[in-house]
Formats: structure tokens, sequence, C-alpha cells
């Protein structure tokens, strides 16, 4: 699975994740906004989107592609998260839904490997926060 996010300078931000052989509408309920939250939290909800979506197709093993470097050390604790930083939350989601799976890893890559992932998130980053009706994309027709 590739997870990825995209923060434009104004307007809400956007997460894409991408697995093999999943049909699009259910990708289309993990391409969502994402306002007011920081690199670090975006992308871990990015992760906990994909591990909940591993989830529902009933997964043994899952490995997430993440681009955030330092997101990864976090969540693999590799580098302590800081006491009451909202990224704790997140922290104890993800590592509870990894327990789940019989082998979960979460690797860092190069953004180029997740290419696609970050194509759906900018898509969605773009989108006006200030729309009054339904947006269509690719997902909703």
């Amino acid at each position: 699975m590739m997870t990825a996010v995209f923060q434009p300078k104004s307007g809400p931000a956007g997460i894409g994740v991408l697995a093999p052989d999943v049909e699009v509408s259910q990708m289309g309920s993990l391409y969502e906004e994402a306002s007011g939250l920081s690199s670090e939290e975006l992308s871990f909800l990015g992760v906990q989107r994909a591990l909940e979506l591993a989830r529902s197709l009933e997964s043994m093993r899952v490995i997430v592609l993440l681009a955030d470097e330092k997101a990864v050390r976090l969540i693999n604790r590799e580098t302590p998260i800081l006491p009451g930083s909202l990224l704790a939350l997140y922290y104890i989601k993800i590592r509870a839904l990894m327990y789940t799976f019989k082998s979960a890893q979460i690797v860092a890559v190069p953004r180029g490997r997740v290419r696609p992932a970050i194509k759906l998130a900018a898509a969605h980053g773009r989108i006006s926060e200030r729309r009054t009706a339904i947006q269509k994309t690719l997902f909703n027709g």
C-alpha cells in the first residue's frame, strides 16, 4: 500500500492511499480533506487509513510505503513522540491496528515510489474549501 499527503499553501490538505487490486469505490473513501493538521499528523492519518483499508480487506500482511521519513521514524519508535502531542493519539491507533496483522511494516521510501498516492492527495488538496455543491471526482462520477 502507498500513502501520501499533499498540503498546499492555502486550502485543505489531501490524503491519498492506494492499494493493489482494490475497487476504485473503496479507495474513494480514503480520498479526503484534512484541514488544519501538521504534515506529521497528516502522514499518521494516512497510515491509519491504509491500515484500516487493509483490515477491511482481511489482509494478513501489510507493508505501508510512506514518503515522510520523520513520520516513519516516529511510528516505528525510532524517535520518541513528545508527551501531550496529538500524534500520540494517532500513534496508539496505528500501533493497535498493526497488531491485528500477522505482519505489518511502515517503510520510508523516496517520494517517487508513492507518486500515484501523491497525485491523488494533490488533486484533493487543490479543491476549494468554499464549495457549495459536491465536487465531481473519479469516485462519485
